[in-house]
This record gives C-alpha cells, sequence and structure tokens, in this order.
C-alpha cells in the first residue's frame, strides 16, 4: 500500500502525523515461516525538506514462528523505532555526472510512497536467528531423549567390539593435547 504524503509536499517544514497499515507475506527466513498479523502498523510523522522527505514514528508487527528446540507455535510482538529519509525524485536537484545514486535510498514520485519493502525490511531484521518458546527450551522430552540415550550406549558398544578401538582411543589422545 501507499503512503500519501501530500500535505507534507505542500507544506514544507512541517509535521504531519500518518498512520499506514501494511501487509507482509509469509516469509521463509532459514528453514522457518515467519507469518505475520494482518496489518503491520506504521505510526509517526512525515515532513518534507527539499527533496528529502523524513519518516519518523514506529512500526508494530505481531510474528508467528516455531520454536527451534521443541516445533511449539511461538508468537512475538516487535514495536520498532522508525526514522528513515525518502527522496522526491520530481524535486532532486541535478546531480553531478561523477555523483553516484544510492541504491538503497527509498525513492518516490507523485505524492505517494511505497512502505512495503521497507517495511519487510525493517521486520527481517529484527527478527532472531532462531526463534525459542522459552527462554532455555530442551527440545522434546520423554522417548526422544531416551531413543538419543539407547543410540548413544548401542553407538559405545559397538566402540568397544570393534578390533581398531584401542586406535580410536590413542587418536582421541593425539587431539586433546
Amino acid at each position: 500500500m501507499l503512503l500519501d504524503v501530500s500535505s507534507a509536499l505542500r507544506d514544507p517544514g512541517t509535521e504531519y502525523p500518518f498512520t499506514h497499515h501494511e501487509f507482509i507475506p509469509p516469509q521463509q527466513v532459514l528453514g522457518d515461516t515467519l507469518t505475520f498479523d494482518d496489518p503491520v502498523v506504521i505510526e509517526g510523522t512525515a515532513m518534507m525538506m527539499g527533496d528529502t522527505l523524513l519518516l519518523r514514528g514506529s512500526v508494530a508487527f505481531v510474528v508467528h514462528a516455531h520454536c527451534a528446540n521443541c516445533l511449539k507455535e511461538v508468537v512475538r510482538s516487535y514495536r520498532l523505532p522508525l526514522s528513515e529519509t525518502a527522496v522526491h525524485e520530481n524535486r532532486r536537484a541535478p546531480k553531478a555526472e561523477e555523483e553516484e545514486e544510492d541504491e538503497d535510498q527509498l525513492r518516490f514520485s507523485g505524492y505517494k510512497v511505497e512502505l512495503n519493502h521497507l517495511t519487510l525490511t525493517l521486520a527481517i531484521l529484527e527478527m532472531p536467528m532462531r526463534f525459542l518458546c522459552k527462554k532455555g527450551c530442551e527440545g522434546f522430552s520423554g522417548e526422544s531423549r531416551e531413543h538419543n540415550e539407547q543410540a548413544n550406549a548401542s553407538r559405545e558398544e559397538l566402540d568397544r567390539e570393534n578390533p581398531f578401538a584401542a586406535l580410536q582411543q590413542l587418536l582421541k589422545k593425539d587431539q586433546e593435547v
């Protein structure tokens, strides 16, 4: 969706409050699907200074993910600060030939600014590498732990029966030094 900044364009130097809603589709991040409650709310002020629009405020959203250890659903709320600038293409002063364009600079023309990509970027950058349902989550309990203990015990038993087990122990001792 587009944010209407016509008031800020008509009266440069004056801050205008705004509330804007964006929709972020489900995102795949490190094998987990992150879904966002609709809408993502952007609130703040917009002010035009020359050819630059200053956006200040906050981005609020709720994300749904899965615990990296036990796969329970995790729901987290975020409120992020927003401080961005956007350059108005029609009002921009002619630039010198050697001056490079910043590809990451938010640009707009007319009276509306596209904030979808900005919202998605801010949200994804704030996400942790992996979600946990609670601090110190140990993951699956019960059967899977018993299965792991049995597998480790049978692996140790096979190591003892192996005729080269003594060589393996020497190798481990060399690695410890």
